[in-house]
């Protein structure tokens, strides 16, 4: 029986997904991207102060390519 991922494991390994896709879309990663751009994203605020939710959206979306939510 396989060994269960943990968080850190999942969040680290879409990450790396997500840079070896680049631009690419894959439909069976579908949500992998997004993880991995999410934690490209907290690996550069990390330690900043508070931001603003709308700025932070539009340094989302200009910086690191994450469209918003929908």
């Amino acid at each position: 029986m396989p060994e269960k991922i943990t968080r850190e494991q999942l969040a680290s390994t879409s990450h790396d997904i997500q840079v070896g896709l680049g631009s690419k879309g894959v439909p069976e990663f579908e949500s992998v991207p997004f993880i991995g751009m999410m934690v490209n994203l907290a690996l550069h605020i990390r330690g900043l102060p508070l931001i603003e939710y709308e700025k932070f959206k539009l340094v989302a979306a200009h910086f690191f390519h994450i469209p918003p939510a929908t």
